[in-house]
Parts: C-alpha cells; sequence; structure tokens
C-alpha cells in the first residue's frame, strides 16, 4: 500500500533538513544550535517545529497516520533521510551537566509535564529524572527563568490545589438529584424528536 504525497519540503532546501538530522545524529548537539547553523543559510525553523521534524517518519519515506490505525507504510514520495539516520536521531538521549536523561510520555512522577505553564513566561514546563539520586524534577527551558523546581513539591501543591474543588460527601446525592431535573428541563422537547426517530427506524428496518 503506497500513499503520494506532492510535496514534501522545498527541494532547495531539503539537503538542509538532512544536515540537521545529520548534526543531531554525527554531533549531539541541540536544536537550538541547529536552528542557528540553519538560518545561516536562510532556512528559519521555530523550535518546537524542529523536534516535530526529527519525530516525523515521512522525512525517511514512511508515513505514520491515525487514519492508518497506527500502521506505518512506505509512502510514494523520495525519503529526505535513510532510516538508519532517522532511527539514530529518535535514540539519541540528551546529557546535559553530567545528567542522562530521556523524556517518557506517561511517568508518574512527573504528571505535570505539559500541564503545568511558567506563571514567569507562560511556557509549558518539562521534567526529568535525575540519574545519580533517581529524583525527578520539573523544568523551564526559557533563558534566565525559573529554573529547577523539585517535582514531589509541585505535585504536592496541585494536589492540595484540587482539594478545593471537591464537594461535600452529604451535598453529592441532592446535587445529582438537581442535575437530573436540569437536564430533564432542557431537554423536555427532544423528547418528541426521539419518538419521532424511533418511528422512521422502524420504517426503514421494515423497508429493509
Amino acid at each position: 500500500m503506497q500513499l503520494e504525497v506532492h510535496s514534501l519540503i522545498h527541494s532547495d532546501k531539503a539537503k538542509l533538513t538532512r544536515k540537521a538530522f545529520e548534526w543531531k545524529a554525527n554531533e549531539s548537539i541541540s536544536n537550538v544550535e541547529i536552528i542557528k547553523r540553519q538560518k545561516k543559510c536562510e532556512l528559519t525553523i521555530q523550535r518546537q517545529y524542529m523536534t516535530r521534524i526529527f519525530r516525523n517518519p515521512i522525512y525517511c519515506g514512511l508515513l505514520a497516520n491515525r487514519l492508518l490505525d497506527g500502521k506505518i507504510i512506505k509512502g510514494n514520495h523520495k525519503p529526505i533521510v535513510s532510516k538508519e539516520l532517522f532511527s539514530k536521531v529518535n535514540n539519541i538521549n540528551t546529557e546535559k551537566n553530567g545528567i542522562r536523561s530521556k523524556q517518557r510520555k506517561n511517568n508518574p512522577n512527573l504528571p505535570m509535564r505539559g500541564f503545568v505553564k511558567c506563571d514567569a513566561c507562560g511556557k509549558p514546563i518539562t521534567g526529568y529524572i535525575e540519574k545519580k539520586y533517581n529524583l525527578a524534577y520539573y523544568r523551564d527551558h526559557t533563558k534566565g527563568c525559573c529554573g529547577y523546581n523539585r517535582a514531589e513539591k509541585l505535585n504536592e501543591k496541585f494536589i492540595t490545589f484540587l482539594a478545593t474543588f471537591q464537594i461535600d460527601e452529604k451535598l453529592i446525592a441532592p446535587l445529582k438529584l438537581q442535575m437530573k431535573f436540569t437536564f430533564d428541563y432542557f431537554n423536555e422537547s427532544n423528547k418528541d424528536v426521539l419518538e419521532y426517530l424511533k418511528y422512521n427506524l422502524n420504517t426503514i428496518k421494515e423497508k429493509m
């Protein structure tokens, strides 16, 4: 099965995209540094898009889409990078200040990652596990912003915050009853529509 992709990237920029993969794989430099190098070559890409490019299999000739039920298929387009180079880039672990980290989407120690925004700059916070002491930290990548925070402290603050939305147990039953009354009141007119639809459905079944 093949899907045709008419325009993957401008042909005159494909070499720079391939170069970005090579820089990442062979030099393990940051996306920010790659963007700086590309800008000198008159190619401007925002940092978040650079990450998407590295993770998108379309650049190695493959296609992945929710309509394909999780399958990855060969596309009908010319790949910009080899599958080996693409795999090498996506298997790199970032190392900063002697701390080796690998992001995980569902880390139970970092539930706030990507969900909470920094109150100073408004950017989503990220997180990592410090390997030496096995401690979880949240951080903000914005230069000159809040820096590092122990994940345990922020998680506890959020739990305390959620507690302010809890309903007294003795109020749950009357609240459910009131919600039912409210729902029935605003959906009274839909009862006639429902009966009409049921009648049409039975008519269609008979014809079938």
